[in-house]
């Protein structure tokens, strides 16, 4: 078994295993060394009535939400959790498929796929024991997080080009044979195919060239650098980053960089479609060509389109372990043990079918908040509805010391009357203004993993049914059989992901009824795929499944209290989002008042909703509510207006 997370408490970096380029770990914007937080806990030591006495209320539980939650409760904190809707996870959004008998399978309607890269993400899983209950004993690591964390374990994630992939474009079809790493198919097709992803290698090599010599010439000198040296080597990448990038492109679209390039770097009309179609390795990117170019940039420095996992069992048991994991005493053994998240909260807990998890638990939505305008060390006020009975009753409001908001920015401008002076302008521009990009999938259980046995048969790649990019209205499907160890989950079906698909490419599903929805992917299907492969889909499919049996959709714009699926920046946005970035920090950016941000909007990260950056922007809210405790003063800033 290959060991992928070899870095220590004060090294974050990897080497990328095909080259001698060192990939950082922490965006240069947003250089906090989380390594020794998830290890040690977060700064600061609270007295013994500062525990008793401290009232927390963290608004959402998604991954930023239960992550900052479980970090104060390390610290000796019960904070309180308000989540809306009917799952815990927030857009972490395991789903069982219903109606499937005792083949029972899991869906990834949220997040879904796991970079490498995002050491914090598996260094939790780790700490919060999935990793270990999912690996064999005689394989589990020994030592500490950050030394010896195994993910091999769990399988790659069908992304296109890490797999076999198939794209079909105006017609004419290519097969990409990722063990071979060669091209089969139409020929006109591959040689565009080959042209844009040479071109746009270039242009990203060009870009991040002065990046990525600071991080060789830095880590080459000091294989073992030290937290001081540390701190130099990321302020001079901040300061190059401003320089060579964020000066450059902070106001300038993906779309706007692309077409003004010149000479032999210059793009056709149809290469730009066609990288529309077949993206950077997540999928395409045309529907989301308007997004800011520093996104790009940020996504290729970072490493994240590459080796890419799905977590066995679901995403879902992160947020499970959150909720469930009673953190360690240092101190004396036979001291008492104490609460979970899950119990301070009153969730339910089962762990009698396979791995445990949550069951329900009691939701309560905010829909209005009051800091305090005379004194910004004074308490919140919250008010909040209960779902009794099928319906919302409003309850009694109630006061909190500090309160973490991670709600989406949507939700948060839609659902929740917040007072004027709780953000300063730029905080209230960036949750009113920030996009949100919307999301589709569309999801069949399937008896058998049919594709299998159909590629058995069939020897010619072209014909082959794998990952696949299209321009037509599918846009994106995937094949999963892969589901773990978690016995919840044995059996000899499978999942096609038969659409996935971003931004108004998104949207347009919006007015369909299920059947609607159901009728149009078979059509395109049989459209795309080879002769007969539809009708061994339909083979598979249970009873019932032309009216939804077995099947699931989402589309994130339509889900209440989500309001989309991840924020993505435009240009002329770049000063928003520092804005936001700083109050979740607690750092500045507008009044100190006990009410901070956190969540995935956040987070300095690129393409895609990322949990790493929901943890990232959980932790500084979790540290920015310490700092409030222990030092009222720390991260209070000067007058903005």
């Amino acid at each position: 078994m290959r060991r992928i997370l070899q870095t220590l408490p004060n090294q974050r970096v990897m080497k990328d295993k095909h080259d001698d380029t060192y990939i950082p770990l922490t965006l240069p914007e947003n250089p906090v060394n989380y390594a020794p937080i998830i290890r040690d806990g977060l700064i600061g030591k609270l007295k013994k009535h500062e525990k008793k006495n401290t009232k927390v209320l963290v608004i959402g539980a998604g991954a930023a939400g239960l992550c900052a939650a479980y970090e104060l409760l390390r610290k000796g904190l019960e904070p309180t959790i308000y989540e809306a809707q009917e799952w815990n996870g927030g857009r972490i959004y395991t789903y069982d498929m219903p109606d499937t008998g005792g083949d029972r399978k899991y869906v990834e309607q949220g997040a879904m796929r796991i970079p490498q890269t995002h050491v914090s993400v598996f260094n939790y899983l780790y700490n919060l024991g999935v990793m270990k209950r999912q690996i064999p004993t005689s394989e589990n690591p020994s030592k500490v997080p950050f030394k010896n964390d195994f993910i091999d374990e769990w399988p790659l994630f069908p992304s296109p080009k890490a797999v076999d992939t198939r794209i079909q474009f105006e017609g004419k079809v290519a097969f990409y044979q990722a063990s071979k790493g060669s091209y089969f198919g139409d020929e006109e097709l591959i040689a565009e195919l080959k042209e844009i992803s040479n071109k746009f290698e270039r242009l990203l090599t060009r870009e991040l060239a002065n990046m990525r010599a600071i991080d060789r010439a830095f880590h080459e000198t000091y294989p073992d650098p030290t937290p001081s040296q540390e701190a130099k080597y990321d302020k001079q990448r901040l300061v190059a980053w401003r320089r060579d990038i964020i000066n450059q492109y902070a106001d300038k679209s993906l779309f706007e960089v692309l077409s003004g390039l010149t000479g032999d770097e210059a793009w056709t009309r149809e290469q730009l479609t066609l990288l529309g179609t077949v993206g950077i390795g997540t999928g395409g990117v045309g529907s989301i060509y308007t997004t800011v170019y520093l996104e790009i940039l940020r996504e290729a420095y970072h490493g994240d389109s590459s080796d890419q996992r799905l977590i066995s069992g679901g995403v879902r048991q992160l947020a499970d372990a959150f909720a469930m994991h009673v953190p360690r005493k240092k101190k004396k053994k036979k001291k008492k043990a104490g609460r979970s998240l899950a119990e301070i909260n009153g969730w339910e807990v089962s762990g009698s079918d396979g791995f445990p998890r949550i069951e329900s638990h009691p939701r309560k939505r905010v829909t209005k908040i009051r800091t305090n305008k005379r004194d910004p060390a004074g308490r919140i006020k919250v008010w909040h509805d209960e779902w009794k009975a099928e319906k919302w009753e409003r309850q009694k409001p109630k006061f909190y010391d500090s309160v973490i908001l991670t709600a989406s920015l949507r939700a948060i401008e839609m659902y929740i009357d917040i007072n004027p002076e709780a953000f300063n302008k730029d905080v209230w521009h960036g949750i009113r203004h920030f996009g949100m990009v919307d999301s589709h999938k569309m999801q069949f259980y399937c008896k058998t993993k049919w594709w299998e046995e159909w590629n058995a048969e069939h020897d010619k790649p072209e014909e082959q049914i794998v990952t696949t990019l299209t321009d037509r209205t599918l846009g994106q499907t995937y094949f999963i059989g892969e589901f773990g160890r978690d016995p919840r989950y044995a059996g000899e079906g499978g999942i096609v992901l038969v659409d996935y698909c971003w931004s108004n490419d998104a949207s347009k599903f919006s007015a369909l009824t299920l059947p609607e929805k159901i009728d149009l992917c078979m059509r395109e299907f049989e459209t795309v795929f080879p002769q007969g492969a539809v009708e061994e889909f339909k083979k598979s499919l249970l009873d019932g499944w032309e009216e939804g049996r077995g099947v699931q959709s989402i589309v994130w714009n339509d889900t209440p209290y989500m309001n989309g699926a991840f924020r993505m920046a435009e240009p002329g946005q770049y000063e928003q989002h520092t804005s936001m970035y700083e109050q979740g920090s607690g750092e500045g950016w507008g009044p100190n008042n006990g009410l901070y941000l956190a969540g995935e909007s956040l987070a300095w990260f690129g393409l895609s909703g990322w949990i790493e950056g929901a943890l990232y922007m959980g932790i500084n809210a979790a540290q920015a509510v310490m700092n409030r405790i222990t030092a009222p003063d720390q991260g209070a800033p000067a007058p903005t207006e």
